[in-house]
């Protein structure tokens, strides 16, 4: 059953629907908000905390097909909450704990030159991340994350950030040629994607 109809099972009295959505969608929020946090606990408290505002207000979502969209916003502003709240940038020590999928990320500056010592190793690439993600404008760095770790698309982005999709585009540029020039500061060496297109 996609989305769309639990929403509509749960808003018509289905709570076994709510948590066919959270099952589905935990992990990729988790994900999400472990970016912006200092360590896996505030990100699991801030995780709660959106679900917890998602099922409180779930009955006002107009358009059971935005729920993706309307999520992330819901986890974002959780985040800017819980980094107020903590009156500093708070980002995640990506480690091996964490998970790989910044790599596909990092893969797009990595050095071309196949010589193993030179190659970053999981670690290395997670500390990197990192750094690059940390050095972003809070809206370039949310606009990244949706876009390359949590694998949204421009709509959804738009849509969780209330910006238009060309802004949505501007920022995700804007957002890949700041970490080309960090990667290219720490020399790893490779073009931007042009995701305008």
């Amino acid at each position: 059953m996609n989305d769309e109809n639990l929403v509509s099972r749960f808003v018509g009295g289905d709570d076994e629907a709510f948590n066919t959505l959270v099952h589905r969608w935990h992990r990729p929020v988790y994900n999400f908000v472990l970016r912006f946090m200092s360590s896996p606990d505030d990100a699991q408290e801030v995780t709660q905390k959106t679900f917890i505002k998602v099922y409180q207000k779930l009955h006002t979502l107009e358009q059971p097909s935005r729920f993706t969209a309307w999520m992330y916003r819901i986890a974002l502003n959780q985040c800017r909450d819980e980094m107020r709240r903590n009156s500093r940038s708070i980002f995640t020590s990506l480690d091996d704990n964490h998970g790989t999928d910044g790599h596909a990320l990092i893969d797009i500056y990595q050095s071309k030159t196949g010589d193993p010592e030179k190659q970053l190793t999981d670690k290395e690439r997670n500390h990197l991340l990192h750094y690059a993600l940390s050095m972003l404008p809070d809206d370039q760095r949310s606009v990244v994350i949706m876009k390359e770790l949590q694998g949204l698309k421009f709509t959804e982005i738009a849509d969780a950030l209330n910006i238009p999709v060309n802004t949505a585009k501007t920022k995700m540029y804007n957002g890949l040629r700041s970490l080309n020039r960090i990667f290219f500061e720490l020399n790893l060496d490779k073009e931007v994607t042009d995701y305008g297109n």
